[in-house]
């Protein structure tokens, strides 16, 4: 007697669940990739901003973001003290916060100002160099990154906070406190369009900030 031939357990072809699931998959990967496209050209245009004429707000809003993100690292100085790696004079301000340089990243030493560059258009200038603690000197991994600003005429900084553990806080165009950050930092700048300025203030508070302690004020 013949045995029947088993029945195969698949089949070919697919089954209507499968191609319901197919043409889902395919709605939702058309409907996700035109916003995807969309995102990376807005990132792509802001980046072309940078180096653009109208350079200018879009540059000072990154250095803004960046420049409150400074940590109160602290350094043993020659004389004995600790002192934070932040100073600032009116025209320039070097500290220190997370970030990448090339393909690495951690703490990275940001210095940073308004300069001129050899056909005389303002540029602001920013150099970045990978923290490292234990180095001394040179640290490495460093870049600089110049941005074009030709409507910007002047960049000026101001900084508010104690001084030292026997003052009160106050503006100043200068920072040389040996152990606390600022409380703010105020950015000003001037812009020429034409014939019309603009001052622009921009008040940046570094979420780091600590006021000293009653001890240290004593």
């Amino acid at each position: 007697m013949n045995a029947k031939p088993a029945r195969g357990t698949s089949e070919c072809g697919f089954t209507l669940l499968e191609l319901l699931v197919t043409l889902t998959l395919i709605a939702l990967i058309a409907a996700v990739v035109p916003s995807l496209v969309r995102m990376a050209g807005r990132s792509v245009r802001f980046a072309g901003d940078l180096t653009r004429s109208h350079s200018d707000i879009p540059a000072l809003d990154s250095l803004a973001d960046q420049l409150s993100e400074a940590r109160p690292i602290k350094v043993l100085g020659d004389d004995g003290t600790r002192r934070v790696l932040f100073s600032g004079t009116e025209t320039a301000v070097s500290f220190i916060a997370p970030g990448v340089v090339g393909s690495s990243g951690g703490l990275v030493k940001y210095e940073l100002g308004l300069t001129n560059n050899r056909a005389g258009i303002p540029v602001l200038a920013l150099s970045r160099a990978i923290y490292d603690g234990e180095a001394q000197g040179e640290q490495p991994a460093s870049s600089d990154i110049r941005v074009p600003m030709p409507a910007t005429r002047q960049l000026a900084f101001r900084y508010f906070g104690p001084q030292d553990s026997d003052t009160s806080s106050t503006w100043s165009d200068h920072w040389d406190a040996a152990d606390i950050l600022p409380q703010l930092v105020e950015i000003t700048t001037v812009t020429t369009r034409g014939w019309t300025s603009q001052t622009r203030r921009v008040i940046v508070a570094l979420h780091h900030f600590e006021p000293p302690s009653p001890l240290q004020r004593r």
